[in-house]
């Protein structure tokens, strides 16, 4: 597999700067590179997944990084909203024995999404049944919020909704506790961040 200068450099030293994270959205059938900048190929996935397997990368979860850091390679793979199309990752990491989290917009669990498009794939997101399934293969479900709002933008009451209710809903729903969180957008700032520890989160993720 060809690598891009950066992605090299970042393989070439891993051990030394901690574990890398990866983030995907929608995984969309075939080879090709699709419309949308968040998604990828399902062919590209599988090659990037062989390649990880093939140079001895560990995958933890990113609740499974916090309880045991990691030594030597590793990754964390993440995947931001739920699509329903993220079965056939799912499929793909199970059948290699890795491991990936989920950060899912509870708000819109088995329906289409709810906060505006932006040339995402249509349909609907993943359903409960699929999430237990994917927690019982080994999978993390995490939260993202229930509407998929800029949570800087909102006041102490929506913010706190956005965080505690989502969390609540994954732990109804799973019978687990949930312990991760990606910010929608990548979007936060200090009081967000209090408000994640606050309603009981331990790892937030964001984008740099």
């Amino acid at each position: 597999m060809r690598l891009d200068p950066l992605t090299a450099a970042l393989h070439r030293r891993t051990g030394e700067h901690g574990p890398v994270m990866l983030m995907y959205h929608s995984v969309r059938p075939g080879k090709g590179t699709p419309d949308w900048t968040w998604a990828v190929s399902r062919g590209s996935l599988e090659a990037q997944l062989d390649f990880l397997d093939a140079e001895g990368y560990a995958t933890p979860t990113l609740a499974e990084l916090l309880d045991r850091p990691a030594t030597g390679r590793s990754v964390v793979i993440t995947f931001d909203d739920g699509y329903a199309d993220n079965l056939a990752a799912c499929e793909a990491l199970a059948r290699r024995g890795m491991r990936a989290t989920w950060f899912i917009v509870t708000g819109s669990i088995g329906r289409p999404p709810a906060w505006p498009a932006d040339g995402r794939p249509a349909g609907r997101l993943l359903d409960a049944d699929e999430l237990r399934q994917m927690r019982a293969a080994g999978m993390e479900i995490a939260s993202h919020g229930v509407t998929h709002a800029r949570l800087p933008t909102l006041d102490d009451e929506r913010l706190e909704h956005e965080l505690a209710d989502s969390k609540a809903a994954l732990e109804s729903l799973l019978g687990n506790p949930v312990s991760s969180f990606a910010y929608p957008y990548g979007e936060w700032d200090a009081r967000c961040a209090r408000a994640v520890r606050q309603a009981g989160y331990r790892a937030a993720c964001t984008t740099r």
